[in-house]
C-alpha cells in the first residue's frame, strides 16, 4: 500500500474559494489511507482543516463525525484536542 500525500496549501485555497466538498473529499481520500495514520502532523492538520469547513455542509460534518471514533483516543493530544472541538 502507498501512502498518499497532501497539499495542505492547494486545500486551504480551496476553502477560501468556497470549493469546500473538493477541499473535503482531498482531505477524506487522505485519512481513509490507513498508511497514513504515522503522519500524526498530517492526520492533525486535515482535522484542523475540516473543523473550518465541517459546518458548511451536512455531508462534509456526517463523514467527519464517522472520522472521529479512529482517533479520539490517539496517544497524541493534539489529535485527540481537535477531533473533540470538532
Amino acid at each position: 500500500m502507498t501512502s498518499l500525500t497532501l497539499d495542505t496549501e492547494k486545500i486551504e485555497i480551496l476553502i477560501l474559494n468556497g470549493h469546500n466538498e473538493k477541499a473535503a473529499e482531498d482531505i477524506f481520500s487522505f485519512v481513509e489511507d490507513y498508511s497514513n495514520y504515522n503522519n500524526k502532523d498530517l492526520i492533525y492538520r486535515c482535522f484542523s482543516l475540516l473543523n473550518l469547513i465541517c459546518n458548511k455542509s451536512p455531508s462534509i460534518s456526517l463523514r467527519t463525525v464517522n472520522y472521529i471514533p479512529l482517533f479520539i483516543n490517539d496517544t497524541n493530544s493534539w489529535i485527540r484536542l481537535i477531533t473533540l472541538e470538532i
